[in-house]
């Protein structure tokens, strides 16, 4: 199981910065048996 998202800064947003998303890649390790939030490694790439 994969997952991609954004995290959303809305204080950075608000503030005019630009770096106030990243994204976010997850994947399970026990191909989705067993609750994604036990088994996650989480990568995380800033959008400049």
């Amino acid at each position: 199981m994969v997952a991609i998202f954004t995290y959303h800064d809305m204080e950075g947003e608000q503030a005019g910065r630009t770096n106030f998303q990243t994204q976010g890649i997850a994947f399970s390790l026990d191909r989705g048996d067993v609750e994604l939030s036990m088994k996650v490694i989480l990568l995380l790439v800033i959008i400049e």
